[in-house]
């Protein structure tokens, strides 16, 4: 392993997906992690005992002047490990596994456990955290789905055949974002319960679950993502003339709306964006119309 993180001899950096190995990137650390194999399904379960399996090198980006704060740890891509850290600090970690990848960053953690099933445990003391899970192939309609909290001692990130199941001490003030190759979501929800699941009701809309009778059941819609306003065709938040720009190129061909557009941009309510609609919204901009409801 040489100091740009690849193999002697090798002219590209090692990929999980080459080697049959899996790697853990931990950027800017300021003390090197206990690190250690679990051959149970569980932070709290034991350790391996093949811990020396797990080669470590420090390395650096084209653009760092300096090797000494980044660590690669290389792996075994059917395993799940945790790192366990002297005292709570601020952690940003990378794990590629042969078909994803996990990116987590938090500001006071006291360890983190990946397993090969894009699953995360992360442990801390009233950290901030932001978890995301890219994918090789999509996922529902999605490749890569972020959550980002704060303020937990505790947070359980896991993909399931439903959707993505969260569970933390605190989900208050919690945003989850989802992108596809033609669809994006996002949806900001609190709730007193401890864990939610995070599913798609369509390519650009989360729904947010909870399971309010503990039968473990996430049977009830607690947010979703909104709508946008009538009118609003590129989902900025605001109608004024670039929304008329983009309908009239819609309608001539020369952009393509998504579902959440199209309902957005049908202020007529025909079924379809037109000129009566970029009409409208005009009339609505200049004050011309008092609503577009």
């Amino acid at each position: 392993m040489n100091h740009h993180g690849c193999l002697e001899g090798t002219p590209e950096y090692v990929s999980p997906d080459e080697n049959n190995i899996a790697m853990l990137d931990a950027f800017s650390v300021t003390s090197q992690p206990e690190i250690h194999k679990v051959s149970s399904g569980s932070d709290t379960g034991y350790y391996a005992d093949d811990d020396e399996e797990i080669k470590v090198v420090s390395f650096f980006m084209d653009d760092e002047e300096s090797a000494s704060s980044n660590l690669r740890y290389i792996l075994k891509p059917d395993s799940s490990y945790i790192l366990n850290l002297g005292t709570p600090e601020a952690v940003d970690y990378s794990m590629s596994y042969e078909n994803s990848l996990t990116k987590i960053k938090a500001s006071s953690a006291d360890s983190v456990y990946f397993t090969p099933d894009d699953a995360v445990i992360l442990k801390g003391i009233a950290t901030d955290y932001t978890i995301q899970n890219v994918l090789n192939s999509e996922y529902q309609d999605w490749y890569s789905f972020t959550v980002e909290g704060s303020d937990v001692s505790s947070v359980n990130f896991e993909k399931t055949k439903d959707g993505y199941l969260l569970q933390a001490s605190s989900l208050n003030d919690v945003t989850a974002s989802a992108f596809g190759d033609t669809a994006e979501a996002s949806v900001n929800f609190s709730t007193d319960k401890t864990s939610v699941l995070l599913y798609e009701i369509d390519e650009e809309t989360i729904g947010v679950r909870t399971d309010s009778d503990n039968d473990g059941i996430y049977e009830t819609l607690i947010a979703q993502t909104p709508e946008p306003e009538a009118g609003d065709a590129n989902k900025d938040g605001q109608v004024d003339i670039l929304d008329v720009i983009v309908i009239n190129k819609a309608i001539l061909g020369k952009e393509s709306f998504s579902k959440m557009q199209t309902r957005a941009s049908d202020v007529n309510k025909n079924g379809v964006p037109d000129s009566a609609d970029s009409l409208t919204i005009m009339k609505y901009i200049v004050g011309l119309v008092s609503s577009l409801a």
